[in-house]
């Protein structure tokens, strides 16, 4: 956390983080890939609300609510929902 850890670029080969185990998703179960300034900025129970609804919709919702918030150093704020059918 607060550390770059690795970026694209200058000829440096990046070493993702892995699971041990593979993730295998469900019908019906969502997905978030998100930025610091996302998870800096909402609570646990702010995404899982954002999350209860369609993907879409959701990630409508974390916007509107970091907007909401008028964090004065609020950093840029990236999210993907993937929902699984």
């Amino acid at each position: 956390r607060d550390n770059l850890t690795e970026f694209i670029g200058a000829g440096i080969t990046l070493s993702p983080d892995v699971n041990i185990k593979p993730l295998i998703p469900q019908k019906g179960d969502r997905l978030l890939i998100c930025s610091d300034g996302v998870y800096n900025a909402l609570s646990e129970e702010e995404l899982i609300y954002c999350l209860s609804a369609d993907a879409a919709t959701a990630a409508m919702g974390m916007e509107s609510a970091i907007i909401e918030k008028a964090i004065p150093i609020q950093d840029n704020a990236t999210a993907i929902v993937l929902e699984f059918r």
